[in-house]
């Protein structure tokens, strides 16, 4: 029943492939580099205005350089420590976005499939039938092994009546000195034979019984 189901499921993806599908995808990252210096500085909006001598910038005067002044304005703030997360959390980048499939070149994908699936249907019922005749074949062999073995343990109870009686002639006669004692030993021992086979019969009746009740 379960792969009838799923077959069933298939083909109706199968079907599918004929209809333009539209998707929705998103995605979020970040980055790590053990290269990235460990401390940032972050400005307070402030500036430090200072005067510098130019490393770069001078005049000659008869024949002496003389480095110029330059003003220079630094900004003012603090150095805080740029951890592991501080980077992860710096270089977060997410996006979304949406796709649209339609589909042109795929129709013979699609029949193929749909025909592969509707086979796998018709398949799984003809196994579906087979299983249910063999399950009614088999319930009808129990019932009828049943009645066999009913039928055996009343033949059996006719036996072991018609074997006690012949048991009480066969004693009789032994008292009465007109038979010996091989003949009373024969048919105690068939009595015998009769009563174990009876309880065996009952013990394959009750098992046959619980085997049609299963059914």
């Amino acid at each position: 029943m379960l792969r009838k189901n799923a077959a069933e499921l298939d083909k109706k993806i199968a079907r599918s492939y004929y209809f333009p599908s539209l998707s929705l995808y998103g995605y979020a990252g970040t980055t790590y580099s053990s290269s990235v210096a460990k401390t940032l500085f972050v400005p307070d909006g402030t500036f430090t205005n200072s005067v510098a001598t130019s490393t770069s910038s001078f005049i000659t005067v008869s024949g002496s350089d003389y480095f110029l002044k330059e003003n220079q304005s630094i900004k003012n703030g603090i150095t805080k420590p740029f951890t592991y997360f501080n980077q992860l959390d710096a270089n977060i980048n997410a996006g979304a976005g949406v796709s649209l499939r339609i589909p042109i070149l795929n129709g013979l994908q699609a029949k193929f499939r749909k025909a592969n699936a509707t086979a796998n249907i018709q398949r799984l019922n003809a196994q579906e039938i087979a299983v249910k005749n063999q399950l009614q074949n088999a319930v009808e062999q129990s019932i009828q092994n049943l009645r066999i073995a009913a039928e055996r343990i009343l033949l059996t109870e006719k036996q072991i009546k018609a074997l006690q009686q012949s048991l009480g002639y066969a004693t009789s006669k032994m008292v009465a000195g007109t038979s010996n004692v091989i003949d009373y030993l024969l048919v105690k021992t068939n009595l015998d034979k009769a009563v174990i086979n009876l309880i065996q019969l009952k013990y394959e009746c009750q098992l046959r019984s619980k085997i049609v009740n299963f059914y």
